[in-house]
């Protein structure tokens, strides 16, 4: 990328094929994709921090993903949020019951949602169980618990914003712009600052989310 000087536009350079290809790209749009700055990098990057997204992973893992209450609040929540952003809201709810077969069955939409990325809008870390790394027979049956209230979470966050995701397609919007609006339903996770991310992941837990 290269920043915009004399009142031109930002430019981002690609090859395709081995051609060269220049475009011009908006001053927002160049500073969303520019690289963290220095010191952010070095924050994330040092062994305090380390640490602190160590502690800051276990606390969100016992307040949301392996803990059995969080899947009756979270879900009034989201079902409060898809109200309020939902791009449709009364299609989105009558598709609830779908998004939970699809989920369930692995069907058409949710593969495709899936495999443009939907599982990365999670609440909980990249949407995978961090346990699911090869463990010995007595540390796989002390998780097996959690895995299951794992996944039952995992089925009941993802179900709004896939519901929002059909409503979006089969109205006709683009998968980009579907997943847009996935995203948004309910809180987005993927969306912040650099400082308020950096923050969120060095101790102050949900703050991201709280900011939103």
């Amino acid at each position: 990328m290269q920043e915009g000087k004399n009142g031109n536009n930002p430019t981002f350079t690609v090859f395709n094929n081995g051609e060269k290809v220049t475009f011009e790209i908006t001053k927002n749009m160049f500073d969303a994709l520019k690289p963290q700055s220095d010191l952010i990098r070095n924050i994330n990057n040092s062994k305090l921090s380390k640490v602190a997204n160590k502690v800051s992973n276990f606390r969100r893992g016992v307040l949301t993903e392996y803990n059995p209450l969080f899947s009756l609040t979270n879900a009034i929540k989201d079902a409060q949020d898809v109200l309020i952003n939902s791009q449709h809201p009364g299609k989105t709810y009558t598709k609830f019951p779908e998004a939970y077969a699809q989920i369930i069955n692995k069907g058409y939409w949710y593969n495709e949602y899936v495999r443009n990325g939907g599982e990365q809008n999670s609440y909980f870390k990249d949407g995978k169980f961090e346990t699911d790394i090869k463990t010995n027979k007595a540390k796989s049956a002390i998780t097996l618990p959690l895995k299951g209230i794992s996944k039952i979470n995992n089925v009941i966050e993802m179900a709004p914003r896939l519901a929002e995701y059909i409503v979006s397609r089969e109205a006709g919007r683009s998968i980009e712009t579907s997943m847009l609006d996935a995203s948004r339903v309910t809180t987005n996770f993927k969306a912040g600052g650099d400082i308020t991310k950096t923050l969120n992941r060095n101790g102050f837990t949900f703050l991201n989310a709280s900011v939103q």
